[in-house]
C-alpha cells in the first residue's frame, strides 16, 4: 500500500502534553480557576463584573488540541491515536470535577460549556481508533479485513457528521462574558483541518471500494460487526452488515428478537440498545435466492452471516470526592461527594464506609468523620448498585493534624553574639507557643489537651536538661570547655500536640573573660549613651516647632480649601494606587511564605494557595480571600470597596505576623 497517501500540506502540529501522574491534582487546580469562587464574606458581589476569559481560555486550548490531533492524522503521525485518549481523559475529568463542584453548591458557566466539548472528545477518539483500524485493515489485504474496512468506511462517515454536529454545539456556545462582551468559540481552524483529513481519508474509501470488488465471487457472503461487543444497558449501538443480495431485505437476529433491514447496495446497518444484561448473539440472514457476478454472490436461500457474542453489563459508576481531606484532631471534618455513572449522570442508592451505610441523595452524599489521635487514615468508600448500577469503590485519605507547637528561646540579655567564658552561667529563656497562647483557634484550648509539656534542652545535639512548663521556661547553662555551641529546645508531642523544635543559638565559649567581652560592653554602653541623647535633641526639637507647625497647618488647609477638586482625577490616582499597593503587598507576602515554606518561587498564585491549604490549612482561609482580591486586581482591575482593600491589607498582616 502506497504510504503518506494523507501528506497534504498541512503545517506540523505541536505536540499534545503528556497528562501526568498529577492528573486530577492539575485539573482540580484548572477547576479552581474556571470556576473562580470568592469565599471572602466581606466582598460586594456587585462591585465583581463576570470574567469567563480563563474558562473561554481553556476550552480554546481544547479545541487546539482537537486541531493538533486531526493533523496528526493526516500526517499519518501514529501519536495521534494516544493523543486522542489523553485530551478524552482531560475532558472527562474536567466534566466530573465540574459536577463534584455542582454537587457543593459551587455554579460555574463552565456547566453549559462542557458538554459538547466533551461529546466531541469521545467522537473524535471514536474516529481516531475507526482510522487505525481502517488503515490496519487495508496492510492486511485478506477478504476478512477487506470486509471490515468496508463497515468501517460507514462507521466513519456517521462519526464525522457527529463531529459536524458537535461543532455547531460549540459555535452556539453563548453564556461566557466578559464585562459586556459575549465570548464565542473559533471553529473554523478545526473545520479546515477535517476538510483535509476528508479529502486523504476519501482515497482510502476508494481503495476499499476498489479491493472490495476484486474479491472472488461468493467471498464476501453475509457479514456484521458492531460499534461496541461490551454495552452498559441503555448504551446506543450500531450493528453493521455488508454482502449478500443487493437491494434486498435482511433479517437481524438479536438474541431472542428478530428484525427486518434493508441490504441497499451490499451494506446495512440498525440503531440497538439493551434493557436487561447478560450475553447476546448477534448475526444477519438472506432468505432470497439470487445470483449476480458482478457483485461477487451466487447462492441459494438462508444465507447466515458470522456470529457476534455481545457482553451487556451493567452501568458503571464512579464516586467523585476530593481526593484528601484534613482537620485537627478533635475536630469534625465532612466528607462529601456524588455517585454518577459513566455518563456523569447521578445516580440512587446508599454508599457505605466501615459498614455505615448512607442513603444518596440525588447522588450526593455527606460523611463525618472526627479522631482524637493524629495521622492520616484510609476511608474506604463502597458504593453498593442497584439493578441497573454497577457497585464502584474509592478510598479518600483523611488527614487529622496535632495542633502546632512553636518554641523561641534566647539569651536572657539578649545578646546575640552569646560570648561567655568557661564555667560562666547564661541563662536560656524561652516561650511555649500554643492554640491556648496565640490567637490560633479563637484562643480556645484544644479538647484533651495537657497544659503542661515535657521540653528538652540541646547543647550540641547532647541533652542538657528537662524541664516541665506550662508556657514559659528558663535554665543556667555552663559549659567547662571552650569552642562552638548550639543550643536549641525540643517537645516530643503526644495526641494532641505535634513535636515541635525551637530557633537555635549559637553560643561562644572563650578561655577568661577576653578582650572580646569588653569590646561588647564598651559598645553597648556608647549606644545607650547616644540614645539617650538623641531622644532629649527630639524632645526639644518638637517642643519648639509645635507651634510653627501648628500656624503652617492652618494656612496650608486655608489655602487648599479655595483649590477646586477634581474628583475623577483623584479617584484614578486612588484606583492606581490601590492596585500598586495591593499587587505589591501580595508581592511581599508570596515571598515571605515560599520562603518560609521552602515552595517554589515558580508557582502561580493560586497554585501556591492550594499548596498551603495542602500542608497549611490554618493559613488557608485568609489566604484564600487574599489570592481571590489578588487576581480581581491582577486580571481585570476591578475597583473595590474600601472596606474590602482593608480587610485585604490586614490578612496580609495576620499572615505576616504569623510567620
Amino acid at each position: 500500500m502506497k504510504k503518506n497517501i494523507f501528506k497534504l500540506g498541512v503545517k506540523k502540529h505541536n505536540t499534545i502534553k503528556q497528562v501526568s501522574k498529577r492528573t486530577t491534582i492539575y485539573a482540580f487546580l484548572i477547576l479552581m480557576i474556571i470556576l473562580n469562587p470568592i469565599n471572602g464574606n466581606s466582598v460586594n458581589p456587585s462591585l465583581l463584573e463576570q470574567d469567563d476569559s480563563y474558562t473561554h481560555q481553556y476550552f480554546s486550548d481544547i479545541l487546539n488540541d482537537y486541531s493538533t490531533i486531526i493533523g496528526q492524522m493526516v500526517q499519518e503521525d501514529p501519536s495521534y491515536l494516544n493523543n486522542s485518549i489523553l485530551v478524552y481523559n482531560k475532558t472527562k475529568l474536567t466534566q466530573q470535577e465540574i459536577i463534584y463542584y455542582q454537587s457543593k453548591n459551587i455554579s460555574s458557566p463552565s456547566m453549559l460549556v462542557i458538554g459538547p466539548f466533551y461529546n466531541f472528545s469521545n467522537n473524535l477518539n471514536k474516529l481516531c481508533e475507526l482510522n487505525y483500524n481502517l488503515i490496519n485493515d487495508l496492510n492486511e489485504n485478506t477478504t476478512n479485513s477487506i470486509k471490515n474496512a468496508k463497515l468501517t468506511v460507514v462507521e466513519i462517515n456517521d462519526t464525522i457528521e457527529l463531529l459536524y454536529n458537535n461543532l455547531d454545539n460549540i459555535n452556539n456556545i453563548s453564556n461566557l462574558k466578559q464585562k459586556n462582551n459575549t465570548l464565542y468559540f473559533n471553529t473554523s481552524n478545526i473545520r479546515n483541518i477535517i476538510k483535509l483529513y476528508i479529502g486523504g481519508y476519501e482515497q482510502y474509501k476508494n481503495i476499499v471500494d476498489s479491493r472490495y470488488m476484486e474479491l472472488p465471487v461468493n467471498s464476501t457472503g453475509l457479514y456484521i460487526k458492531v460499534s461496541n461487543e461490551k454495552p452498559a444497558l441503555f448504551d446506543n449501538i450500531i450493528i453493521y452488515g455488508g454482502g449478500g443480495a443487493p437491494n434486498t431485505s435482511i433479517e437481524l437476529t438479536v438474541g431472542n428478537n428478530i428484525y427486518e433491514v434493508n441490504n441497499t447496495d451490499n451494506i446495512f446497518s440498525m440503531n440497538y440498545s439493551f434493557n436487561e444484561t447478560g450475553y447476546y448473539e448477534i448475526y444477519a440472514t438472506q432468505k432470497t435466492s439470487y445470483f449476480e457476478p458482478s457483485q461477487r454472490f451466487d447462492t441459494q436461500n438462508n444465507l447466515t452471516s458470522n456470529v457476534v457474542v455481545v457482553e451487556v453489563s451493567k452501568i458503571p459508576t464512579y464516586i467523585l470526592t476530593e481526593p484528601k481531606y484534613i482537620a485537627f484532631v478533635n475536630k469534625t471534618v465532612r466528607i462529601n461527594g456524588v455517585v454518577v455513572d459513566k455518563n456523569d449522570n447521578p445516580v440512587d442508592g446508599y454508599i457505605s464506609e466501615n459498614g455505615k451505610y448512607y442513603k444518596l441523595n440525588n447522588g450526593k452524599f455527606s460523611i463525618i468523620k472526627q479522631s482524637n489521635i493524629g495521622g492520616i487514615t484510609d476511608l474506604p468508600l463502597k458504593y453498593n448498585g442497584t439493578s441497573i448500577y454497577q457497585k464502584s469503590n474509592k478510598s479518600v485519605k483523611v488527614e487529622f493534624l496535632r495542633y502546632p507547637v512553636n518554641i523561641v528561646i534566647e539569651t536572657k540579655n539578649n545578646n546575640k553574639n552569646n560570648a561567655i567564658s568557661k564555667g560562666e552561667n547564661i541563662e536560656i529563656v524561652g516561650q511555649i507557643y500554643t492554640p491556648k497562647t496565640s490567637s490560633f483557634e479563637q484562643n480556645q484550648r484544644p479538647e484533651g489537651a495537657n497544659d503542661y509539656k515535657c521540653i528538652n534542652i540541646f547543647v550540641n545535639n547532647t541533652k542538657y536538661a528537662t524541664i516541665q512548663s506550662k508556657d514559659k521556661f528558663d535554665v543556667n547553662i555552663s559549659i567547662n570547655n571552650s569552642g562552638n555551641y548550639i543550643i536549641y529546645a525540643t517537645y516530643g508531642g503526644d495526641n494532641i500536640y505535634a513535636p515541635s523544635k525551637s530557633n537555635e543559638i549559637r553560643l561562644f565559649v572563650e578561655d577568661g573573660i577576653g578582650i572580646f567581652s569588653y569590646l561588647l560592653m564598651l559598645m553597648a554602653i556608647i549606644l545607650i549613651i547616644l540614645i539617650y541623647f538623641k531622644r532629649n535633641n527630639l524632645i526639644n526639637n518638637k517642643e519648639s516647632s509645635d507651634n510653627d507647625n501648628k500656624i503652617i497647618d492652618l494656612s496650608e488647609k486655608e489655602e487648599a480649601g479655595k483649590q477646586p477638586l477634581n474628583i475623577a482625577e483623584e479617584t484614578q490616582i486612588d484606583d492606581y494606587l490601590s492596585f500598586e499597593l495591593i499587587e505589591e503587598a501580595y508581592k511581599i507576602l508570596f515571598g515571605e511564605l515560599v520562603k518560609k515554606y521552602n515552595i517554589s518561587k515558580q508557582l502561580t498564585p493560586r497554585e501556591l494557595l492550594f499548596k498551603i491549604k495542602e500542608n497549611y490549612p490554618e493559613l488557608y482561609p485568609d489566604l484564600n480571600f487574599i489570592t481571590a482580591i489578588h487576581e480581581k486586581i491582577t486580571y481585570e482591575r476591578a475597583r473595590l470597596d474600601k472596606s474590602v482593600k482593608t480587610e485585604y491589607f490586614e490578612k496580609i498582616k495576620k499572615i505576616l505576623g504569623e510567620l
